[in-house]
């Protein structure tokens, strides 16, 4: 029989703990949890430890350090984080009136090839899908043809296996969905079960998912992207590695591509491959020698 009571609520950790489990999650993800995450440590650790019979935050450090598999589970569940559909008003009422359109218009009826896009913190593809849904309501407005949605090619890429697993079924729960305008939604899902719904096909194959660690060498050739999605992400990183993962995403970019941060994120200071992207009445950025 557990030692534990399974209603045991880890406590809140202290510094040294938060640093000793910190510092090996940088080293893994490069994820910086500093010491204002001891709430989460907490709230997400705390069914692990039942889970795996771990008294305290140093058992849980000694055994992930042992133990691979236990390693890559505590990774994803610190790092995966709670995603929703067409998040952030503002910038997804100009990526839909302002984005698309230039976009379209240049790449796909202009050079007449497929509009390569990257969310790069994909998770559970909620960013991902909402831009598939904001294109084909974008099209069925334009009177354009159904098969325009093949000439878009939506790249999602995440640290965690699980979260990419429901990317790629594109299965939601109700719950899930209601973090969202549901009813936009719902006209492009089938009813699944009782409780959950699928988005339809087509959408599905407007994106791919593949797992990707911002901070690894990159798996993804040569290709440049025209819209670069890396919301939120920035945020979770040193300096120093805040400048590698942008000048990774930078190196990504097509001539005329843009890149969309999240609302609170900005450049490393001295970043001078990138420049602001007057294109758009939204915080965006575009390659410092590429389309003025």
């Amino acid at each position: 029989m557990s030692y534990l009571n399974t209603n045991r609520i880890l406590p809140l950790p202290s510094s040294e703990e938060i640093r000793l489990l910190g510092s090996m999650i940088e080293k893994y993800s490069g994820l910086h949890l500093g010491a204002d995450k001891g709430y989460l440590m907490q709230s997400r650790l705390s069914d692990f430890a039942i889970k795996h019979e771990l008294k305290d935050y140093k058992e849980i450090y000694s055994s992930v350090k042992n133990m691979p598999r236990l390693l890559f589970e505590m990774l994803e569940l610190l790092t995966t984080n709670e995603t929703f559909w067409f998040r952030d008003d503002k910038l997804w009422e100009v990526f839909e009136k302002e984005i698309i359109p230039y976009f379209v218009g240049q790449i796909v009826l202009g050079k007449k090839r497929p509009l390569k896009i990257w969310s790069a913190a994909a998770a559970t593809g909620q960013e991902a899908y909402s831009m598939a849904i904001a294109f084909c309501d974008y099209f069925i407005r334009q009177k354009m043809a159904d098969d325009c949605r093949l000439m878009i090619n939506i790249r999602g890429t995440d640290l965690s296996p699980k979260s990419l697993k429901v990317a790629s079924d594109g299965i939601y729960s109700e719950a899930q969905i209601s973090r969202g305008p549901t009813s936009r939604l719902l006209a492009y899902m089938d009813r699944f079960d009782d409780t959950r719904y699928q988005l339809k096909s087509d959408i599905r194959k407007m994106a791919s998912f593949d797992a990707l660690n911002l901070l690894d060498p990159f798996h993804l050739g040569s290709e440049k992207f025209d819209i670069i999605f890396c919301r939120n992400v920035l945020i979770y990183f040193r300096e120093d590695l805040k400048a590698q993962v942008v000048e990774k995403l930078a190196k990504s970019l097509s001539d005329k591509g843009t890149l969309v941060l999240g609302s609170s994120e900005f450049l490393p200071v001295g970043f001078s491959q990138l420049v602001l992207d007057e294109r758009f009445s939204t915080t965006t950025y575009k390659l410092a020698d590429g389309e003025k």
